[in-house]
């Protein structure tokens, strides 16, 4: 005799952006200037993918090398002129100047199994 399992299948979805290149990174800079958001333990390149997905408010970089900090800011050099000043061991960038290769998305299929 066989026996019917229901099976639920859930989706999940994700969205990553792909960064190619940073462009203008301006080391030993920052621009002083209160963050949106602030990561912690990230890649400079991870910085910018979180920059990207806020693509409208984010419109810049301070990303702290040693500390792996990314400080995601909604102002530019544009908008903060003079603001951009001295800082050992932090890349200010624009993402004005990067090149996206696009958002690829990635999606999983979980079967869970009800007795």
């Amino acid at each position: 005799m066989c026996k019917i399992l229901p099976i639920i299948a859930s989706f999940l979805s994700h969205q990553f952006l792909s960064i190619d290149a940073l462009g203008v990174l301006v080391t030993d800079h920052h621009l002083n200037v209160h963050p949106i958001a602030t990561y912690g333990t990230v890649g400079l390149k991870g910085c910018a993918r979180q920059c990207a997905r806020r693509r409208g408010h984010c419109i810049s970089v301070n990303y702290e090398r040693q500390q792996l900090l990314c400080h995601l800011l909604d102002k530019n050099t544009t908008s903060s002129p003079g603001d951009l000043r001295p800082k050992v061991g932090v890349i200010y960038s624009e993402i004005d100047t990067w090149t996206t290769v696009g958002i690829t998305r990635c999606t999983s299929v979980v079967l869970r199994i009800l007795n």
